[in-house]
């Protein structure tokens, strides 16, 4: 019997598709809300937004308390999904700097600032290297795929296809810094879905922190060490060109 709580966001489903998941899995800030929002729409799939699996991991971050929406769907997804379930995971990166920048504004508060212009960018970026976690999108593909669904996407993707099958599981990796035809090129191609077109929603130019967004980035110049680290990412070595993570760097060294 299908869970009542789920009637809020889940369509009903035809007896073609009965037991099919679409999960829009990611770490935050890479554009899989709006990737999620876009086959939302279609109203013929059955689609959550997660960005842990790991159950520990969840249990660490939000301890007793009420969990965000995300991790309700990552709790329900692995409570629901039976042996004879399938599932297509949908996966977005984006290069680790600019994620982890994204990511630190998205959650000021979390550090006690508030997003507010004429705030000290000095001391804005002082507090973005010392107390954020950038170790965040390193080893996110270890901890929220491989440990708890057993896909070890590095080892199974490859930088041109970005689709690969793994058991029960379809799986492709989109790309933040793709245009927005390509993109939905790939996903229309993965579900079988023409009418797919990328909306895009819930984009940090466009949050009250906008200006001190922008100042930020205008300002902030990582140092060499700093870059060599978070540019070594397995993923990001791996989903992008050579040309490409040279153009990556360079944007930043000219902050």
């Amino acid at each position: 019997m299908r869970d009542p709580g789920l009637s809020n966001y889940l369509p009903e489903f035809s007896d073609v598709f009965p037991q099919s998941w679409v999960l829009v899995h990611s770490m935050g800030k890479v554009g899989s809300y709006s990737v999620y929002k876009s086959v939302q729409r279609l109203k013929r799939f059955r689609v959550l937004h997660t960005h842990e699996l790991n159950l520990k991991h969840v249990r660490k971050m939000y301890g007793d308390g009420k969990l965000p929406g995300h991790a309700e769907n990552s709790v329900r997804f692995l409570d629901e999904f039976r042996d004879d379930d399938t599932a297509k995971i949908i996966i977005n990166i984006r290069e680790p700097m600019s994620r982890n920048v994204s990511a630190f504004f998205e959650n000021l508060s979390h550090f006690n600032v508030s997003g507010e212009s004429g705030q000290n960018i000095d001391e804005l970026i002082d507090i973005f290297l010392s107390h954020y976690p950038q170790w965040t999108p390193l080893n996110w593909f270890r901890r929220e795929m491989l440990k708890p669904l057993g896909i070890d996407v590095l080892a199974l993707a490859t930088p041109e296809s970005r689709v690969f099958t793994y058991d029960r599981m379809q799986v492709l990796v989109l790309r933040t810094e793709d245009d927005d035809e390509e993109t939905s090129q790939r996903v229309r191609n993965f579900l079988g879905a023409e009418d797919f077109k990328l909306m895009r929603m819930n984009v940090g130019e466009e949050k009250p922190y906008a200006n001190l967004y922008s100042e930020f980035k205008a300002v902030f110049s990582p140092s060499s060490d700093f870059l060599d680290w978070i540019f070594n990412a397995d993923y990001f070595r791996l989903f992008y060109t050579l040309e490409e993570q040279a153009q990556i760097r360079a944007e930043w060294e000219a902050a």
